[in-house]
């Protein structure tokens, strides 16, 4: 699929990949995280707003890496062209994804809050 197609897949909940970007049993792939709204109270938040300050946080698509950090994606136009985007079964076998289970609770909550 094109870049048009997977970003339908990502605004519905699923998440997509490259071949480019898997190797050694590993499957990296991005999805979209959906904006919330929380409260500052730590650091290192604290130090820019006032405790108790309500800051909105924006919707941005994330990338779940190789190693089972998460972190935001910024596509190079080399994806953007790209043509070999495909939807990752989220529901595939945890061998495939054992990255995942590097995953933190906080990392996995906002997993599973993304899927919601």
């Amino acid at each position: 699929m094109n870049y048009a197609q997977a970003l339908d897949v990502i605004n519905n909940g699923g998440a997509v990949t490259r071949d480019t970007w898997n190797g050694d049993g590993y499957r990296s792939f991005i999805f979209l995280l959906p904006g919330s709204q929380f409260v500052v109270n730590r650091a290192p938040l604290l130090g820019i707003f006032v405790p108790g300050t309500k800051v909105r946080y924006r919707s941005h698509v994330d990338m779940v890496y190789p190693d089972g950090s998460v972190g935001t994606w910024h596509g190079f136009e080399v994806d953007f062209k790209a043509t070999d985007w495909t939807q990752v079964d989220l529901q595939m076998p945890r061998p495939i994804l054992r990255s995942f289970a590097a995953l933190t609770p906080t990392q996995r909550q906002l997993w599973d809050e993304g899927r919601n």
